[in-house]
């Protein structure tokens, strides 16, 4: 008898959909935003070098409060969990584009397509909330699995800085992708 075909392993694009919701960053969130933000497995991605302190993180979320250029928030998972952490940086309101970032610091709610239902969050406050045009991102050449997920989302390889990034010992790409506004 044969065996049936062998299943394809799950991407995170096949995951079920899921939701998240986006509200502020609470100075109550630091302490696990720290964590996230020092846990090497996350820091690969977002390209953080070096720890940061318990006074540099609230150092820079009484900074952020006052920045109109940036908007930091939380992601929630449906049952209320604070998941992680994205937004937009460098928001420019004349050309109406910024650039996205995000990050599911939770490791126990990674490839679990919460990083997708965050994006779509995220696009959603950026064209209908800060009325943007066009948003970009950046991803590490060795982060297929985001580049996955931002496609999911629309979003369209556009550019690539070659060796832009030093980690692990050697250079790697940076994808730059980014959506207009539907």
């Amino acid at each position: 008898m044969n065996d049936p075909a062998p299943k394809p392993a799950k991407s995170p694009a096949d995951a079920p959909d899921r939701s998240v919701r986006l509200r502020a960053l609470e100075a109550t969130d630091l302490p696990r935003s720290l964590l996230w933000v020092n846990d090497p497995e996350i820091t690969r991605f977002t390209g953080t070098l070096f720890p940061i302190s318990a006074a540099e993180e609230e150092e820079w979320y009484k900074r952020i409060q006052h920045d109109l250029s940036q908007r930091v928030l939380a992601l929630e998972a449906e049952d209320g969990a604070h998941i992680g952490n994205g937004g937009f940086r460098d928001i420019q309101t004349v050309p109406r584009k910024a650039e996205l970032w995000i990050y599911i610091g939770d490791q126990t709610r990674q490839d679990k397509g919460y990083g997708p239902a965050a994006i779509r969050e995220l696009l959603r406050f950026g064209f209908e909330r800060l009325n943007l045009h066009r948003i970009w991102v950046r991803v590490f050449s060795y982060n297929e699995r985001a580049v996955r997920a931002f496609e999911k989302c629309g979003f369209q390889r556009e550019g690539l800085l070659r060796d832009d990034v030093f980690h692990a010992g050697r250079y790697h790409d940076t994808h730059i992708l980014s959506v207009l506004r539907p």
